[in-house]
């Protein structure tokens, strides 16, 4: 069956995911990959008509794509936009920490100068959620913050677990799994506050990755404990 080509920034976001199957694929299905490769190719070209496409994601796109060809084409993108992830003062967004992981463990060629300051923004970020997290009585960065961001900050240490392996980062993705499953000021379980939520005609959506972010959780807390 054919495919309307996706436009904008899910076409962007659709490039980003099809490149990255491509290059976990290419050494066991190496026809699945090329297939993956070729759809990635075509969803970057359809999605980079439109101009109004989020900076973030073409970053991460071009670093899926860079990372999987060799490509200058796509290097530029990425190098100007990761740039300016680096030297903003606000967090980076979710896209532009994994562009910036996806970049950095290219064997293509890369700048070194940034690749330096983008590793130096992710670790204050997490060394940010390890310091707030020592200072919250249920051991975790901000609380008051939604299911989502909580997720997010530990889906990120777990990165940084895997870049240089830190007991404190593993102590803390444990206590933001604590805190999920039921050890809150409210005693609530909040995995199973999803399912509760979900009807019996309701989308995956954004409910499907919040139980992703979660198994990611759990097979890094294994990894710890091994």
């Amino acid at each position: 069956m054919m495919q309307e080509p996706a436009s904008g920034d899910s076409g962007i976001y659709q490039a980003a995911a099809l490149a990255k199957y491509a290059y976990l694929t290419r050494s066991l299905d190496q026809e699945f990959a090329g297939a993956c490769l070729k759809a990635a190719e075509g969803a970057w070209k359809d999605a980079c008509k439109d101009l109004f496409v989020s900076d973030d994601l073409v970053s991460m796109a071009a670093s899926e794509l860079y990372r999987l060809t060799g490509s200058r084409q796509y290097l530029g993108l990425a190098e100007e936009y990761l740039r300016v992830a680096a030297e903003t003062t606000e967090d980076l967004s979710d896209a532009e920490f994994y562009a910036a992981v996806t970049y950095m463990n290219t064997r293509s060629t890369v700048d070194m100068e940034l690749c330096d300051a983008l590793i130096r923004k992710i670790m204050e970020e997490a060394e940010y959620i390890a310091e707030q997290s020592r200072q919250s009585a249920f051991l975790v960065c901000g609380e008051s913050s939604d299911t989502d961001t909580l997720l997010q900050q530990a889906g990120r240490l777990c990165v940084v677990n895997q870049i240089i392996t830190n007991h404190e980062y593993g102590t803390v993705i444990d206590n933001h799994l604590h805190y999920l499953l039921g050890r809150n000021a409210e005693s609530i379980c909040h995995i199973a506050w999803w399912e509760q939520q979900a009807g019996p005609g309701d989308e995956a959506g954004q409910d499907g990755a919040q139980m992703a972010a979660v198994f990611f959780l759990l097979s890094e807390r294994k990894s710890h404990e091994g």
